[in-house]
């Protein structure tokens, strides 16, 4: 690493260790889950440390003065490891952990093209049935949104998750075609899309 990479904080890790009463279980738990929605791994009990940004120093630093207002404290630390080999086995173990959730959202994308290909072979063109499979990628949506917030190394697993969720949307919008196309409404490829993204056009 040069040292210009350690100036703009290339490979730089933020540690934060907070300190909590062990009668506070439920600032605790708060605090944990806060962290681990921006993509923090717990190494032990008092120590989180996730890849530095700026973004991050600021959302840490909001963190405690939270902590603080509610009775506890903390340390928030910019380090670096001490080896290139320290440095990479940390990136392996942060996308360990995306590699279960992008895991389980391509299963969960397979479930819902799964559930599409159910409703084209029962001939099931309605409305009713359009709408719930709007909301269920919306679903999906949001979750990919989630895990890439959080996907700081991204992978050839991270690309799977992103073609798996392209595909869902293809298949709702062929099947949003086929919806209409049996009600007689006609719809060009846009108007479709704009269905699909807004719910509109109902």
């Amino acid at each position: 690493m040069t040292e210009r990479q350690a100036m703009d904080g290339v490979g730089n890790w933020l540690l934060l260790m907070p300190q909590i009463s062990v009668a506070s279980s439920k600032l605790r738990v708060m605090l944990g889950r806060r962290l681990q929605g921006i993509g923090a791994l717990q190494f032990q009990t008092n120590l989180w440390i996730l890849p530095y940004s700026a973004e991050h120093e600021k959302v840490i630093a909001n963190m405690l003065a939270d902590l603080k207002e509610q009775g506890g404290s903390g340390l928030v630390f910019r380090s670096q490891v001490g080896s290139d080999e320290m440095h990479q086995s940390l990136i392996v173990h942060f996308q360990s952990i995306q590699h279960n959730e992008y895991a389980t959202f391509i299963c969960s994308c397979q479930e819902f093209l799964t559930a599409v290909e159910q409703q084209v072979l029962n001939d099931n063109w309605n409305f009713d049935v359009l709408e719930e499979i709007e909301r269920s990628l919306q679903k999906l949506n949001n979750r990919l949104a989630r895990l890439q917030q959080r996907d700081f190394f991204p992978d050839d697993q991270s690309e799977t998750a992103r073609t798996m969720h392209a595909r869902c949307s293809q298949a709702l919008y062929e099947f949003a075609i086929s919806v209409y196309t049996y009600h007689d409404i006609s719809v060009n490829a846009e108007e479709a899309k704009n269905t699909i993204e807004h719910g509109e056009g109902r």
